[in-house]
């Protein structure tokens, strides 16, 4: 029997998503992301003609997304507060001798608060899986293009770096 010959049986769609970043609250802004992936290296053994690999350690990918950015709230101020938020202070905004703050991880990871990506079914309460991304912070904006040219919206590209990713499916089991 094929899989597809059953007709209860729904692949997730890749259109059916939410995303949330508690510090944006622009859901409905967000265009494109990736999911968490992750990567385990490895390491070689040679032993007489043979050579073993043995799992090492594991690495989270960075993940990117594409949001729009609306006139009113406006993402990209939002973005950029961000940055002062996580420590960064612009030259010129500080005292003789005084050198502002420095970007922490903890005051980075603070002010994005949580950040989920969850599919769904065939409405919003039909959780299908759920990722947060554990001490998320962001590592790269992108502010978009501007071009007279073209009648699209303009973009902005966030990537952000995470120690790890938790999913919790729709059965209720949690991964750790």
């Amino acid at each position: 029997m094929a899989f597809w010959s059953t007709p209860q049986l729904e692949p997730k769609r890749s259109f059916k998503y939410l995303m949330n970043i508690s510090a944006i609250g622009l859901d409905y802004i967000i265009k494109t992301t990736d999911k968490p992936s992750f990567e385990i290296s490895e390491t070689e053994h040679q032993f007489l003609n043979h050579t073993y690999y043995y799992p090492g350690r594991v690495t989270w990918s960075e993940i990117t997304v594409t949001m729009v950015d609306p006139v009113t709230p406006d993402a990209s101020a939002t973005l950029h507060a961000l940055l002062s938020q996580a420590g960064y202070t612009w030259p010129g905004q500080t005292d003789e001798g005084n050198y502002g703050e420095v970007i922490t991880k903890e005051r980075a990871v603070g002010s994005l608060g949580q950040i989920s990506i969850t599919q769904i079914g065939n409405n919003a309460n039909d959780v299908l899986e759920e990722w947060v991304l554990r001490n998320a912070w962001i590592k790269n904006v992108e502010f978009g293009s501007l071009d007279y040219g073209s009648e699209d919206m303009v973009e902005i590209s966030v990537t952000f770096r995470f120690d790890s990713a938790s999913i919790r499916g729709a059965i209720g089991a949690d991964a750790q």
